[in-house]
């Protein structure tokens, strides 16, 4: 097969356009060539083939992270909104205890009446 490829290497540089292209015609006409060609293209398909799975693979893994920032956020929001939640329901207490209806009280921080009603209790 070097062999081969040598030879049509260097006759490349001494043979006259013509004669190459005749030579190709019979090259192509043959056995060895078509399976030249078939595994040529067999192989580029595979190359294909590996690289649609390598950019599926990459895709998933985005989407997976993705979907993971997304559900952190979430948490984060939800937590925050529970801390806030919190504070407000400590402002209600202690405006409670200096005296503030509470009816005031639901005013002031926008929680429930009955919520603050059950900090009485």
């Amino acid at each position: 097969m070097f062999v081969l490829s040598g030879v049509i290497t260097f006759a490349d540089k001494i043979i006259e356009p013509d004669f190459a292209r005749r030579v190709e015609e019979w090259i192509k006409m043959t056995k060895v060539g078509r399976l030249f060609e078939e595994e040529k293209l067999q192989a580029m398909a595979d190359v294909r083939q590996s690289m649609e799975k390598t950019i599926a693979e990459k895709d998933m893994a985005l989407a997976e992270k993705d979907m993971a920032l997304a559900v952190a956020e979430k948490e984060k929001a939800i937590a925050i909104a529970e801390k806030q939640h919190e504070t407000l329901r400590l402002a209600s207490v202690r405006l409670l205890l200096k005296g503030s209806s509470p009816e005031e009280v639901s005013k002031t921080t926008g929680l429930p009446l009955k919520e603050i009603e059950e900090f009485l209790k």
